[in-house]
């Protein structure tokens, strides 16, 4: 949150899995629940929330904005994340 909001109460919001974007573009499925990707967008803000599971071989370049972090959860396989090699 910004310096501003820091304070604020906190906030939910139900995202029915029927209103989730749910895409898929050259093997990759992602169901998008904040933020952009694959060229969709789902609720606005600063925050980026993907499931994307991809089908062997294929490519994803996501750009995570500088100074955000990034969790990425490998079940199988192995990815290349900044240059670094990562897998299972």
């Amino acid at each position: 949150l910004p310096e501003k909001e820091k304070m604020s109460p906190p906030r939910y919001l139900e995202l029915p899995r029927a209103e989730q974007p749910r895409l898929i573009c050259d093997g990759v499925r992602c169901a998008l629940l904040a933020g952009e990707a694959l060229s969709a967008a789902a609720l606005e803000g600063d925050t980026l929330a993907a499931h994307f599971t991809m089908e062997p071989n294929s490519r994803l370049h996501q750009l995570i904005p500088e100074g955000h972090n990034a969790f990425v959860y490998i079940i199988d396989g192995e990815g290349n994340f900044a240059g670094e090699e990562a897998d299972k």
